[in-house]
């Protein structure tokens, strides 16, 4: 038997998340594009590139939102982990009420100064009239589209994947249906798309809302009272650095276009356009992976399993490498026939976005290890980086753009983009080193994650499910409990427990699976109580409130005065907790 923790469950909890999070992802991203191909056939290329050219700060909305969900997502994800349901609802409500005030504040705030920001936007006057009119629509349905991102983040980390994904795809459908009514048969234009996009947006909240009423929820509105605002505090604590790493994206956008038509023209200005959908799909799988760090990695967090939480990390760095990679490649093969369906007709247009994109779309590689890291951080308790990366992205990018753009020629400038990223994910690397060095605690290369290796006092193991290993763990846990000053009654108490606990999900769990299953075993002693927890992915199965409860289940009741269950992203979960380390 292999001693030590394997990734079997982090596994089973990644393709459980993963692929939820990464479809929604896409699929939102995909109602960019849908906007861009339908105003690019619809309405022409100058409705394409406006669109675009508008990304940075209607993403804005999306971003500012984040500020009072994406801390309080990861703050949620830590309580429902330590089983803290009441923290984790406050939580919960409070984000959801603030999001609404933001909204409305926003809302008014950019209409009024509409004409401005379509200004700053837009260089070229033949974009600005269909700027505005894009703008004004989604800037009126700002607290809409940040309840709907809220709603989405907090299903996800309530154990809700496969509903997430549902209204994703509901989203997509809507607004692909909305796009051709609104602009085709009312002819309402590109103020019709943006409003198709608000309606997709609307739906998949209200989806979420019914799942939610139907089928019930781990988190549930409850009132704050006088703790709102220390709650609010620390949501805006650990929202900030997440939000100002979202803004980041949006003034790296933001430059990008800038530089795209000063160097480019109204050919860089296609070609930028069409560099950032292609790039949408990329940041796809890249917040799918952050979302699933903050999903199951601050699950994990709370159970303070961090052996767990670089092992999910290690998961998202190889699935983010390899995809980002095979993407660039895909991309730049069939980026000619990418340009025509985006409404590219002359062949000079089609020739400069073949050249800038091959030029440019490596830079997915190095930048998508930089996007996934947020929420690592944030359980990491690192939040200090995260405002140093956040203002070097949009630095870099604008540096290596301009510098290629004025060292090499404007058809060069595109090469600023992987120059650039390399820069940030160098920077990184040599921020978190320092960080590590100077750290008290153990900590793991590039995450900051605290490493337990070492620990004498943690039994972290992962155990086939089969009869001869569960003889051999048992005999290793009496050799590990032997090595603990511990009561022996004590132990005797955890080592009975755990034992039927682990034959109970041996005989029962997995029976008919084709499959090699595992389950994971850890036992904490700490200075005032001992903690085990056993995780299998097995049939759901709650030891508390089961019906008819064999001779082990009883003897489990009998001998363990705290047990509690939790079934998440595919898993049962059992925690059994003894006070103090003597005689009880």
């Amino acid at each position: 038997m292999e001693k030590g923790r394997n990734s079997y469950l982090i596994s089973v909890s990644m393709k459980t998340y993963l692929v939820a999070a990464v479809v929604s992802m896409l699929i939102q991203n995909l109602n960019t594009i849908i906007d861009g191909v339908l105003m690019g056939r619809l309405l022409g290329v100058e409705a394409f590139s406006a669109i675009n050219l508008c990304l940075p700060v209607v993403g804005m909305v999306a971003t500012l939102g984040l500020l009072l969900y994406g801390g309080a997502t990861t703050l949620a994800s830590i309580a429902l982990g330590g089983r803290e349901e009441r923290k984790a609802n406050q939580y919960y409500s409070v984000s959801l009420i603030s999001v609404v005030v933001l909204g409305v504040v926003f809302t008014v705030l950019t209409v009024a100064g509409l004409g401005v920001i379509a200004r700053l936007v837009c260089l070229e006057e033949s974009l600005r009239g269909y700027a505005k009119d894009y703008m004004l629509v989604c800037f009126l349905g700002s607290t809409l589209t940040m309840l709907s991102g809220a709603l989405l983040s907090f299903a996800g980390i309530a154990g809700r994947p496969k509903v997430v994904t549902i209204a994703s795809i509901t989203n997509i459908v809507v607004n692909i249906a909305c796009d051709v009514i609104y602009v085709s048969a009312f002819h309402m234009g590109i103020r019709g798309a943006a409003l198709a996009t608000l309606t997709g947006s609307l739906i998949s909240a209200l989806a979420i809302v019914a799942d939610f009423k139907l089928h019930g929820s781990m988190l549930k509105l409850v009132g704050a009272g006088k703790e709102f605002g220390s709650a609010l505090k620390e949501i805006l604590i650990y929202g900030f650095p997440v939000t100002l790493q979202s803004l980041a994206v949006v003034a790296y956008s933001y430059v990008c276009t800038f530089c795209s038509q000063k160097f480019g023209g109204v050919n860089g200005a296609f070609a930028g356009s069409l560099l950032t959908q292609v790039t949408s799909l990329c940041q796809g799988v890249s917040g799918g992976v952050e979302k699933s760090y903050n999903a199951i990695g601050g699950l994990l967090a709370g159970q303070k399993d961090y052996k767990g939480v670089n092992l999910l990390f290690k998961k998202g760095i190889k699935i983010s490498v390899i995809f980002s990679t095979a993407f660039a490649v895909l991309v730049m093969i069939f980026v000619p026939g990418f340009a025509a369906m985006m409404g590219a007709k002359s062949p000079e247009m089609i020739s400069y976005s073949v050249r800038a994109i091959r030029m440019a779309l490596l830079f997915v590689v190095p930048i998508s290890l930089v996007w996934i890291m947020p929420s690592i951080y944030a359980i990491a308790g690192a939040l200090s980086i995260l405002p140093v990366i956040s203002i070097s992205q949009p630095v870099c990018v604008g540096i290596g753009l301009v510098a290629c753009g004025t060292l090499l020629g404007n058809d060069k400038m595109w090469l600023g983009y992987p120059i650039s990223a390399v820069m940030i994910l160098l920077i990184l690397v040599l921020l978190t080193e320092g960080v590590r060095k100077r750290s008290p605690q153990k900590r793991s290369f590039y995450s900051l994650l605290p490493n337990e290796q070492g620990n004498r006092n943690v039994y972290d193991i992962s155990v086939a499910c089969d009869k001869e290993s569960l003889v051999e763990t048992l005999k290793d846990s009496n050799a590990f409990f032997d090595a603990q000053n511990i009561d022996h009654r004590v132990a005797m108490r955890v080592r009975l427990c755990v034992e039927e606990l682990m034959k109970n999900i041996i005989e029962f769990a997995n029976q008919g699976a084709k499959k090699k299953h595992f389950l994971d075993l850890k036992i904490v002693v700490n200075d005032d109580e001992i903690l085990a927890i056993i995780k299998d992915d097995g049939v759901q199965f709650n030891p508390i409130t089961a019906e008819e409860k064999g001779y082990g289940l009883k003897l489990i009741h009998s001998l363990c005065p705290k047990l509690e269950y939790q079934y998440s992203y595919g898993q049962n979960m059992v925690f059994m907790t003894w006070s103090g380390k003597s005689k009880q």
